[in-house]
This record gives C-alpha cells, sequence and structure tokens, in this order.
C-alpha cells in the first residue's frame, strides 16, 4: 500500500511537469503537435510505460497508468491567445534538459511555473514596435511616404487601444469589429483635414496589425499533421477574426458614406 502510495505521489508530480510544459506551450501558441510531444517526452523520460495523450488546440489531456495502483489523470483547458516565441523557447529549453537529465523534476517545475509570468515588453515599446510595423507594411504595398507616415501614426494608436481593451478583458473579436473602425474613422479625419492620402491605401498597412497569420498558418500546419480538430479550430478563430475586422472597417466606411465624408 505503501509503495502504490509512493508512485502515485511520483505519477502525480510528473504529471503536474508534464501537462504544465504543454499547458504553457500551448497558451503561447505553439501547434499541437509539439505541445504533445513535449509531453510525451517528458513521460518517456521519466520511465512512464502507460501514458495516453490527446490535445487539441484548445485543451490537454493525460492519464498515466490507468490499470495500476499509482494511476492518475489530468485535464486543462487552455483558451486561444497572444503568440509568445519567448516562453516557447523557454519551456523547449527546459524539457530538453529535464529528458537529458541535467534538472530534476522540481527544478523544472520552479522554472516552468516562473514562465507563468514573462517578461513582458513595455507599453511605449509595444505601441513604437506596432507602429513601424504599420509602416512598414505600408511601404511593402507600394504605398507613398505620407500614407506610410499616417500608418505609422494610426497603427501606434491602434496598438494602444488592442492593449487596452485587453487590460479590460473585452472580447477579442469585439475589439476587432472597434480596431477596423476605428482606423478607418481616424484616416478619415487625416483626410478631411486636407491630408492628400489614400483611404484604402493608408489603412490597409494599419489592418495587418489585426490579421489573425499565426493562427491561419497553425492551422495548416495542424491540418497537414492531421490533427484535423486542431486545424479546424484554428482556422475557425482565423476566419471569425477576419469577418470582425471586415465587420468593423464595412461599418467605419458606411459611416463615412452616412455623413457625406470623402472616400
Amino acid at each position: 500500500m505503501l509503495e502504490g502510495n509512493c508512485v502515485k505521489v511520483r505519477n502525480k508530480k510528473i504529471m503536474s511537469v508534464a501537462v504544465l510544459a504543454g499547458e504553457l506551450l500551448l497558451k503561447s501558441g505553439a501547434e499541437v503537435a509539439r505541445v504533445q510531444d513535449t509531453i510525451e517526452r517528458i513521460l518517456i523520460a521519466m520511465k512512464i510505460e502507460d501514458w495516453n495523450v490527446f490535445v487539441i488546440s484548445t485543451g490537454i489531456f493525460v492519464t498515466l497508468d490507468e490499470m495500476k495502483p499509482g494511476s492518475c489523470s489530468a485535464v486543462r483547458h487552455v483558451p486561444i491567445s497572444a503568440t509568445d516565441l519567448n516562453t516557447i523557447v523557454k519551456v523547449n529549453q527546459i524539457s530538453r534538459e529535464l529528458c537529458e537529465g541535467k534538472c530534476g523534476l522540481d527544478d523544472a517545475f520552479r522554472r516552468l511555473e516562473l514562465c507563468k509570468n514573462p517578461q513582458r515588453p513595455s507599453e511605449a515599446l509595444q505601441i513604437l514596435a506596432a507602429a513601424f510595423g504599420c509602416m512598414g507594411f505600408s511601404y511593402l504595398f507600394g504605398n507613398q511616404f505620407l500614407d506610410c507616415l499616417i500608418a505609422f501614426f494610426v497603427g501606434g494608436g491602434l496598438q494602444k487601444f488592442m492593449l487596452f481593451t485587453s487590460s479590460k478583458n473585452l472580447s477579442g473579436f469585439l475589439s476587432d469589429i472597434l480596431g477596423g473602425a476605428g482606423a478607418v474613422l481616424v484616416v478619415e479625419a487625416f483626410i478631411a483635414l486636407g491630408f492628400p492620402i489614400n483611404l484604402d491605401s493608408a489603412v490597409i498597412g494599419v489592418l495587418m496589425l489585426l490579421v489573425p497569420g499565426v493562427s491561419f498558418t497553425t492551422g495548416i500546419r495542424d491540418l497537414f499533421a492531421s490533427d484535423y480538430l486542431s486545424g479546424s479550430i484554428h482556422l475557425i478563430y482565423a476566419l471569425m477574426t477576419a469577418v470582425s475586422i471586415a465587420i468593423g472597417v464595412g461599418a467605419g466606411i458606411l459611416f463615412i458614406q452616412a455623413i457625406g465624408g470623402p472616400l
């Protein structure tokens, strides 16, 4: 009986480390195949012989030693969130060291816990990066200097708005609708002030800030890896985001037409 309890305690510790690593990867935008592979490698390295791992884009399900006294299971709900490549790199490094015997379970768990609250760039840096990104996309689309300059300022303002709505836990789709409409209205305001810019040219660079490129790419990769459910989830999320952006832009244009503004 005592031996069975010791095995169960050890299994739970292994389970906690493996599932936490998978949860951090999935939350940070890693593809499902990577998450499942990481969990399985940790379990194999810890000499677990009987295990089942099932990962989808929004959840993790793991069982260990199902028919033995030390059996345990875990379920994690992981909502789709922003991509964090830094966290993915850190978790990958921890899992490699654990599998190679360079760190123990307790040390790995402690380091993974620290990854839960990664150090984010300052708000000013995020806004500046978004502004330069929008200006760069505007340039790549062949826009004129003034269009790129407008995209710089509007893109920075849009990033500030997205950070604000994120801090208030506002629905991502609603944020995209309001962000798309706001981008159109702000650019239209510049046009009304007499700036010789094209509405379409200026807005298209700004909207790249909202485009769900990572989710779309991850969905395609999941489909090619035969993870059809996870691929469908990511593609539906990308589609809904694109529809939200279109609704916002369309609403902004309709509002401008309704008040007789220039397009």
